[in-house]
């Protein structure tokens, strides 16, 4: 009601002067922006900056409206707008507006009051990024508001230290430098800025702020006795200020450290004094958030009644703010909770979560347990509306895992409910390999109007499998591994091996496997048992996750029939059960002939001799236009990639894992085309197969899988990759392509014409049976036919026959080309 009677006379106001002449009436719309904006100023100090918000929205409202060029004043609004959403928990919107705030003083001429503005605007920027865990663009932030520092303060000289006017922006320049430094991991060079507030800033707030960075950085790196030094520093200079709310930020943190250590009685004291130190008289995070330390604290020493209890007064309070009514956490639903998103209030709720389930497993009552369930699946709701739908970050990874890891759990526990839990994983999975594949369907149309990566649910996968079909997707959470099977029917969850133990199984394997070694056997049955289980002899698709990307699993053996698994059944890959669904809703049609563009370059040093046998037996089977030796250019590639259903790489490829956006494939003259050119660009062939090495391994990126050229390939439109795990070997590799494209032209999926390649290797070459010569290459993406399979009949029969003769003796060859100009 306050707010609508500040905005009806605002209002009235500018009506009374709608008669003044065009000049005065922009005048007049901008001073009642300013209005509205002071108003909303005056509600955020006294702490409505849920009320703020809205009057902030018309202002903005108004300059929208106007159409008007950017000014000093509408960054202004912008920040303050950010501020206010920030208060009231809503990030996702306060990052935003901080940077639209940034990118508009940036873009005007600033005066003095606008380039201090600018520099809190960094600060502020620096601080919400860091809030997602996104470092690198933080760093960025930095080093921005660097240079704008020096070259406005310090070009005439070195202001004086104790004008009030170089204080402020001074100290928002020093707080931005020790909060990206110390979230970096460089904690002793944050430490020596905070020396420098010392010594020059004389605001305890700002230093007080910066200690909460260090301590807070420290305890994210599990740096206990650093997190307890900063924290015990701290605290005086809080009693020198007496700041109860920075008494309470550090006791809190020194609750959590000795937690972490399970000195349970340090912490429970320490806890009480964060308690004590403050009395709240409005909604805040940082009170829910000490009354869950001291929950997990008393959980951990064995008091679960005590520490429920804590949880449920404590979830009872914020829903009670949130939905402006008393819900029972066993009736809760995420839609409860509004638009409340922050980290804080996420991990208040998912260690809420986690002491009511352990709560429910010492007294086995199912209330307990939807109570468990329902704090999760708010969690998730949370997390879904913070997540920024972009590339994971490891903090919002790290996030993830959590509310994942209980998620699963509660579908092993409550089966018939596994469906909906997965789907709540999906939601919140990264978006950012999704969302760009379907924006490259899109410009070919072949997504029929489909938004998998806005809106997905598990049942839609169900309901495209075929009844014969069986989905195995695999998910490495915080500390177990999962195995989930998926059929028309539904999905079972079951919890196969601890993360860490089953990491080293799996290291262990992959390494015997690339180096050749013999007695591999019997890990391998292991790994078969433990990661298939009773499902090994009919899973289709597989979607692993995480380190189990480094290993084809047509390799695992099996003991008892004395067969790999490839030699037993077909298997296909899918990067996540979104892309696979948008593979199977773009229903990409079968060709009657196929396009190939083969690349195939020569080199001075390691040449590809059967690389080159092996492109020319395979434009004996496809109609092919074949770039050879200083033809298979870069620049050829560029120009020709659109002509193309089938793409074939039979070159180097180089695999870096300290920067995954240099690994490349080189083309004739050295020339490389590197993992961050191919991420951009739009490719729209149907399967583009990497015969070089190494072009399935990458560097394993949190939450984002494994960063290879397989993938930017898949990130630039490509339907299906086929790529290598290793090194391969030259001329085993030219004998399974060639056996590959044969099955292509026969009809077969992608996968099946794999493993009928890998069949007919092994049973022709005895001698090579280690899965290394055969194993290492593997389809990724859509598995439909390519092509028409060969009609029957007597006539075409013997055109097959003729044609095969012919191809034998080396009569048919695709025509080489010179690349277009």
């Amino acid at each position: 009601m306050k707010i609508e009677i500040i905005v009806t006379v605002l209002t009235g106001w500018l009506l009374q002067a709608s008669d003044i002449s065009p000049e005065r009436k922009l005048k007049g719309w901008k001073i009642q922006a300013d209005s509205l904006h002071q108003a909303g100023l005056a509600f955020s100090d006294r702490g409505d900056d849920s009320s703020a918000v809205l009057l902030y929205e018309k202002a903005l409202k108004l300059y929208r409206d106007s159409a008007g060029d950017p000014d000093q004043l509408l960054g202004l609004l912008y920040n303050d707008l950010a501020f206010s959403y920030g208060s009231i928990y809503v990030p996702y919107y306060s990052l935003d507006y901080f940077r639209k705030a940034v990118e508009i003083w940036e873009s005007i001429e600033l005066d003095g009051d606008g380039v201090d503005n600018l520099i809190s605007g960094y600060q502020n920027l620096t601080f919400e990024l860091i809030g997602y865990g996104d470092l690198k663009a933080a760093d960025t932030i930095r080093k921005r508001m660097n240079s704008r520092f020096y070259r406005h303060y310090h070009q005439r000289g070195r202001p004086p230290s104790k004008d009030p006017f170089y204080r402020k922006p001074r100290s928002m320049h020093l707080l931005g430098n020790v909060r990206v430094l110390a979230a970096q991991g460089h904690l002793e060079m944050a430490y020596a800025y905070v020396d420098t507030m010392h010594q020059e800033i004389d605001d305890l707030g700002i230093v007080l702020a910066a200690y909460k960075i260090l301590f807070d950085n420290a305890y994210e790196q599990d740096d206990d006795s650093l997190t307890v030094r900063f924290a015990q520093q701290a605290l005086p200079i809080a009693d020198r200020y007496d700041s109860p709310f920075y008494r309470l930020v550090c006791y809190a943190k020194l609750a959590s450290v000795y937690h972490r250590m399970e000195q349970y009685e340090q912490a429970l004291t320490y806890a009480t004094r964060a308690e004590r130190s403050m009395v709240f008289d409005s909604f805040s995070a940082s009170k829910y958030a000490v009354q869950t330390i001291k929950a997990m604290i008393i959980s951990g020493m064995g008091r679960w009644k005590e520490a429920q209890q804590l949880v449920e007064a404590s979830i009872g309070e914020i829903v009670q703010n949130q939905a402006d009514r008393t819900i029972p956490i066993s009736e809760l639903k995420a839609a409860d909770l509004g638009d409340l998103s922050s980290y804080t209030f996420i991990r208040v709720f998912t260690e809420s979560s986690r002491i009511m389930y352990g709560s429910y497993l010492r007294d086995g009552s199912k209330e307990t347990f939807r109570k468990a369930a329902n704090l999760y699946r708010a969690s998730a709701g949370m997390f879904n509306r913070y997540y920024l739908k972009g590339e994971y970050t490891d903090l919002v990874d790290d996030l993830h895992l959590e509310i994942m890891e209980g998620l699963l759990t509660l579908s092993v526990d409550e089966p018939d409910e596994a469906v909906d839990y997965l789907s709540l994983i999906e939601q919140n999975a990264s978006q950012h390999l999704i969302r760009e594949f379907e924006k490259k369907l899109r410009v070919k149309k072949e997504s029929q109007g489909q938004d998998v990566a806005n809106v997905f649910d598990v049942r839609n996968v169900l309901a495209t499998l075929e009844p014969k079909e069986s989905m195995m997707k695999f998910y490495v959470a915080s500390e177990y591994v999962y195995r989930t099977r998926i059929t028309a029917d539904g999905a079972a969850v079951f919890r196969i091996a601890d993360a860490d133990s089953l990491k080293s199984s799996v290291f262990r394997y992959a390494t015997a496997l690339r180096g050749l070694a013999a007695g591999y056997e019997h890990l391998s049955d292991s790994l078969r048992q433990l990661l298939l289980g009773d499902h090994a002899d009919n899973v289709t698709t597989l979607i692993p996750d995480n380190f189990l990307n480094y290993i084809p699993f047509e390799s695992l053996y099996d003991a008892r029939q004395g067969k790999f698994l490839g030699e037993i059944q077909v298997i296909s890959y899918a990067y996540s059960l979104p892309v696979w669904l948008l593979h199977r809703q773009a229903s990409f049609p079968v060709l009657d002939a196929v396009r190939m563009g083969i690349f195939s370059p020569s080199y001075q040093v390691n040449d590809l001799r059967h690389a080159r046998e092996e492109a020319g037996r395979v434009a004996a089977i496809f109609e092919s236009d074949r770039f050879i030796a200083g033809d298979a250019t870069k620049r050829a590639f560029l120009d020709r990639r659109a002509d193309y259903d089938v793409l074939h790489f039979a070159m180097h490829s180089f695999f870096y894992e300290d920067d995954f956006s240099q690994s490349c494939l080189v083309f004739d003259g050295a020339e490389k085309l590197y993992f961050s050119e191919l991420h951009a660009l739009h490719i729209p062939a149907r399967m583009a197969v990497l015969s070089a090495c190494n072009t399935g391994n990458g560097k394993l990126v949190k939450g984002e899988g494994v960063m290879s050229l397989s993938r930017a390939f898949t990130y630039a439109g490509v339907a299906s990759t086929v790529v290598s795990l290793w090194q391969a070997p030259d001329k085993e590799t030219a004998e399974i392509m060639t056996s590959f494209y044969e099955g292509i032209a026969q009809g077969l999926s992608k996968s099946s014409a794999m493993a009928q390649a890998k069949r007919a290797f092994i049973e022709n070459n005895p001698m090579k049976r280690h899965p290394f010569f055969w194993a290492g290459f593997v389809v990724n993406g859509d598995d439909s036919p390519l092509v028409v399979p060969p009609r029957q009949g007597m006539a075409w029969m013997g055109i097959g026959v003729v044609l095969a003769i012919l191809v034998s003796l080396g009569f048919v060859y695709g025509r080489r080309l010179q690349p277009r100009q």
